[in-house]
């Protein structure tokens, strides 16, 4: 990995706290200082989320503990894509931020369960009763018309995107917010 001012082994002394190290090797998760393992497990758990074991510690996971044990800024948001990107190109590992997906489909009411039900509202105009679905045609009074499609249709269609126009500016508005509070956080890190 190649940054100004990175060097595998000092980062690696830094994390064991061991200035004595005269090799770099992979390093183990048992060896890391407490501040070291602690930032580590930030990491693997809630920055860069993976399944498996956690005995060693991958470069990259090493990269971001110097990165903030030096106070160097780091841009996350790439960090957090480009891992994004790498676990749905894997065949077996998890999903990531899972639990942070979940939040924001339970927030727009998408129900993710595996059998869902979808209820669809049906104006009554377009309703017909299982009898007029057969066909039977004693089942309409006389002095009803037949059954025709709804005229206000594109005004239903129209409400619909105006709900989803909305929800979708709320996202927008709550993204910013966390756009903000993760730049506070950078800024008192660094």
């Amino acid at each position: 990995m190649q940054f100004e001012g990175y060097n595998l082994l000092e980062s690696i002394r830094q994390i064991y706290g061991n200035p004595s190290i005269e090799e770099a090797y992979r390093p183990k998760l048992s060896k890391l200082t407490l501040e070291s393992r602690l930032i580590h497990h930030i990491i693997t758990h809630n920055i860069l989320p993976r399944s498996g074991s956690y005995e060693y510690i991958s470069y990259l996971d090493l990269f971001i503990i110097w990165c903030i044990l030096n106070k160097v800024k780091l841009d996350l948001a790439f960090y957090i894509g480009w891992h994004m990107d790498a676990c749905v190109k894997k065949k077996n590992d998890a999903l990531p931020y899972g639990l942070h997906i979940t939040t924001i489909l339970d927030h727009f009411r998408v129900n993710v369960k595996k059998d869902a039900h979808v209820v669809e509202e049906i104006d009554k105009e377009a309703q017909m009763d299982e009898a007029e679905a057969q066909g039977n045609e004693e089942a309409m009074h006389e002095d009803q018309e037949p059954p025709t499609a709804p005229s206000s249709s594109s005004h239903i269609n129209e409400d619909n995107f105006q709900l989803v126009f909305g929800r979708l500016d709320s996202l927008a508005t709550s993204m910013g917010n966390l756009t903000t509070s993760l730049d506070n956080f950078s800024s008192m890190v660094t």
